[in-house]
């Protein structure tokens, strides 16, 4: 699992926009990265069983495409009390794709919970309306 190292801090990603870069005179940016970390951070810290999924398409060896994944699955999956929820992590201002959409709408059909999440604050948001 996650270690828990960094949860005093799981909060500075809502606020990144607004910190300046060391050098740079443009506001800094969390990467979609940083950001799912700080959800799988948040999620561990609140007793749920969590996991990055991976998916997406990779070279092997011998020059061909391997899918990895289904397409469009939530990049984080938790699971509490027998509740699953999907959080599609996404950049401040970036969107879901079509897919991602379906999918997420697929999850919601089958009874999961599925969030679009840019900061930590919106997975904690989310769960206070279950």
């Amino acid at each position: 699992m996650y270690s828990c190292s960094i949860i005093g801090q799981l909060k500075q990603f809502s606020i990144c926009s607004s910190r300046y870069h060391n050098r740079m005179k443009t506001p800094y940016r969390a990467s979609e990265h940083a950001i799912m970390q700080s959800i799988l951070e948040w999620l561990y810290y609140k007793g749920w069983m969590c996991w990055r999924h991976n998916s997406g398409m990779v070279r092997t060896i011998h020059n061909t495409m391997v899918r990895m994944g289904v397409a469009g699955m939530p990049d984080v999956f938790a699971l509490k009390d027998g509740f699953l929820i999907g959080v599609e992590v996404k950049r401040p201002g970036k969107k879901p794709t079509d897919i991602q959409e379906r999918m997420m709408k697929e999850l919601r059909e089958h009874g999961a919970g599925t969030v679009v999440a840019t900061s930590v604050e919106d997975v904690e948001r989310y769960l206070k309306l279950l």
